[in-house]
């Protein structure tokens, strides 16, 4: 974060600001920051539920990190130094990739995680881009007010699990793994659109054609 606020000082930021990236990265503070806002989440889970509501299935993962790493499903509520645990929610594992700039929200896609669930725990694989689905106005709409809510500024995406209602499960205040479909199936160029949230300019909606899907092992930097 040393390196966010030398850079707030010295350059034009066109991300989120220090504070709101702090924010996003500490899933516990995150998470309380949303519910306040009245977002759907996985619940803080603080103790074990009684034996009398049968067994109970829990999420356990550090409180800072990303890409499914050190994340496992477990019946049992004991978190680790370091690690929360949330309650676990059955449903579709989407993500909601944006920009927020000074003139408002833009929804970029909605794209389908592919999770590979035959350990401990979830492992991300990669991404269908976009995914279409009739529910996409709950899940944009959660989206924006936890946007909103945390002050993020630029392109930004948050994960969802997708069941009775869209859950927020995780805030990257970054640009996700989901841009290199994204800027396959979009007609505008992503690099201006994130000039134009922070300098004025940017459209009310983007152009989206096809479709791609990625896998990470096959992703090349």
């Amino acid at each position: 974060m040393r390196l966010s606020w030398k850079a707030k000082q010295n350059t034009v930021n066109l991300g989120c600001s220090p504070k709101a990236a702090a924010l996003a990265a500490d899933k516990l503070l995150c998470t309380r920051a949303l519910e306040r806002a009245g977002v759907p989440v996985a619940e803080i889970v603080e103790k074990p539920d009684p034996f009398e509501k049968g067994c109970m299935r829990y999420v356990v993962k550090p409180r800072t990190g990303c890409g499914s790493e050190g994340v496992r499903i477990t019946s049992y509520a004991r978190a680790g130094p370091g690690e929360i645990v949330t309650r676990y929610h059955e449903g579709l594992h989407l993500s909601a990739s944006f920009i927020a700039g000074r003139e408002g929200f833009l929804p970029l896609t909605i794209n389908r995680q592919i999770i590979d669930f035959s350990g401990e725990g979830p492992r991300y694989q990669g991404s269908q881009v976009p995914y279409r689905t009739p529910r996409a106005w709950e899940i944009w709409a959660e989206a924006k007010k936890a946007s909103e809510a945390l002050g993020l500024r630029g392109y930004a995406g948050i994960d969802f699990v997708l069941g009775e209602k869209p859950r927020a499960v995780d805030v990257n205040a970054r640009p996700t793994s989901s841009i290199m479909g994204i800027v396959r199936v979009m007609k505008e160029e992503i690099g201006e659109l994130i000039l134009q949230a922070s300098f004025g300019g940017m459209p009310k909606e983007v152009h989206v054609e096809g479709e791609y899907v990625f896998r990470k092992e096959n992703l090349r930097i």
